[in-house]
């Protein structure tokens, strides 16, 4: 169709019709990220866009958010579920986007786990968490991690949290509601 080709070519022309990187390649990585401690490693992955955005994020905690969440290993690999884009010209657009929308904003849904393991990982290297991410992708099922029909919880656990203890309200959520 001539019309349809004339309009993909007005895209292709267009110096302020981007796409950004997420949509453009679905990872993110920078090799001195902009949220991990000391500016280490730190990955996005765009995992789907059904029902909401969601994405593998791998980070490294910082001293302090090691001792509060009482883990030992320091790279961080999470699913999120977000209604926000995360995205940016470049990765590291991206990645000041994952620092505005989940650290600071606070802006992401509760999840639930499919199975142990599959929604949040703490590991000992960047090499490790990737593959934790992988095991979230290879078995990630978007019905089965979000509210059902009218708002029923699939079987599993939540994972209330990731990024906070406390509601984007800023109240704080009891440990026996997670």
């Amino acid at each position: 169709m001539i019309a349809v080709e004339s309009l993909k070519a007005a895209l292709d022309a267009s110096p302020l019709a981007i796409l950004g990187i997420m949509i453009r390649e679905r990872i993110a990585y920078c090799r001195q990220g902009v949220n991990s401690h000391g500016g280490d490693q730190e990955l996005l992955a765009l995992i789907a866009s059904t029902d909401g955005l969601w994405y593998g994020y791998l980070y490294r905690a910082s001293p302090d958010q090691l001792k509060e969440s009482g883990a030992d290993k320091p790279w961080v690999a999470t699913l999120v579920n977000s209604r926000t884009e995360m995205d940016g010209a470049t990765a590291e657009a991206a990645l000041q986007s994952v620092r505005y929308h989940l650290f600071e904003r606070n802006d992401y849904e509760p999840c639930f786990t499919q199975e142990p393991g599959d929604i949040l990982a703490f590991c000992a290297t960047f090499e490790e968490g990737c593959k934790a991410l992988e095991k979230i992708i290879r078995c990630f099922d978007p019905d089965l991690r979000d509210f059902g029909p009218g708002g029923t919880r699939p079987p599993g656990q939540c994972n209330i949290y990731c990024f906070t203890d406390r509601w984007p309200s800023g109240e704080y959520i009891p440990p026996e509601l997670i």
